[in-house]
């Protein structure tokens, strides 16, 4: 082979063959790699959309299972049982949302008293709660329809919920958390 005038002999065609080889295989790296992101991404708009939903808790009435500023991740339309903390918007304008815990369900008779809060005639076991769990404005006992529910924050004492705004009924409720993320930032501190 004959050499140019830099003194380097110029690549035999072997050699070219596996440069451009390589450098295909480089670029088709690449495109798996964008395809998978954009998957991956596709995936979590469709989880986040319509499946997943992130708030953020603000005001104590949860407290001390929530805390303010927490972060939560909620499912929706998640199941929702007895003791479960659900996202849900309490009035019309559907702006205003809560984190309140599912206390009375459909087809139960729920009571407050001095003794507590009873479902059914049992008084409910609830130790989430904080303080002292008054009536409100309601009058007792009250009995759930189809698709109803009782819901308490768990700071008996600082929450706005089913004593205050009523009965939730089902389309109110948007999901149920299932994870929280700590932000250590309780009440707007570090």
């Amino acid at each position: 082979m004959c050499r140019d005038n830099s003194g380097v002999y110029p690549p035999t065609p072997t050699q070219t063959l596996r440069s451009k080889r390589d450098a295909l295989v480089r670029s088709a790296n690449w495109k798996r790699l964008l395809a998978a992101l954009a998957c991956a991404a596709a995936i979590a708009l469709v989880l986040f959309a319509g499946v997943f939903a992130v708030g953020l808790v603000s005001g104590d009435s949860m407290h001390p299972s929530f805390q303010n500023r927490d972060i939560i991740l909620f499912a929706r339309p998640g199941g929702r049982g007895r003791h479960d903390a659900v996202i849900l918007q309490a009035d019309s304008t559907r702006i205003h949302k809560y984190v309140k815990r599912v206390v009375g369900m459909p087809g139960d008779t729920v009571n407050i008293d001095e003794n507590g809060v009873s479902i059914n005639g049992e008084l409910l076991e609830e130790p989430y709660a904080a303080g002292f769990t008054q009536s409100g404005a309601l009058h007792y006992p009250i009995t759930l329809g189809q698709g109803e529910y009782f819901v308490l924050g768990d700071n008996r004492e600082n929450s706005r919920d089913s004593r205050s705004f009523g009965i939730i009924k089902d389309d109110q409720i948007e999901g149920k958390v299932i994870a929280v993320l700590r932000t250590g930032k309780e009440n707007g501190r570090r």
